[in-house]
């Protein structure tokens, strides 16, 4: 059910159909220990996000419309993955959502249309001085020489 990535604790989850309903998470998935905080996104065609990192909250995102490229660059210290990156396709047609552990990196590219995503957190935005954001750009370095 969940392919190894070369991230340890990156997970990607198939969704499952109940009834004409999409469930993203149940407690019995065993991911998410905790709730912060859950959001619905738009992003745009060809829209690629800044790299987010988060000091102390995992993350849960699930594709509900459209097709997207998640990258993930692992800046944990002493990290067996430390600055490996990985790239998941992830599409509303396949119903999957993917853990972000933090510690992790992650953008997103939209890969054509626009794309609807729900974001789920152990810990509200703002709430941890080590959040970080940086540009697109920030890990071109790593990216280019793996």
């Amino acid at each position: 059910m969940i392919p190894p990535y070369d991230i340890p604790d990156v997970y990607v989850l198939d969704l499952e159909r109940i009834e004409g309903r999409l469930v993203l998470l149940r407690d019995d998935h065993h991911l998410l220990r905790r709730f912060g905080q859950v959001e619905h996104i738009n992003l745009e065609e060809g829209q690629e996000t800044n790299f987010v990192l988060r000091a102390v909250a995992d993350e849960i995102w699930s594709v509900i419309g459209g097709e997207v490229t998640l990258t993930l660059v692992d800046k944990r210290d002493d990290s067996p993955s430390e600055n490996k990156f990985v790239n998941i396709s992830l599409s509303a047609s396949r119903s999957q959502s993917v853990l972000i552990p933090f510690g992790v990196a992650y953008s997103f590219e939209v890969g054509g249309k626009k794309a609807q995503m729900i974001r789920l957190t152990t810990h509200t935005d703002g709430t941890h001085p080590g959040d970080q954001m940086f540009p697109a750009s920030e890990f071109d370095s790593i990216l280019l020489s793996q």
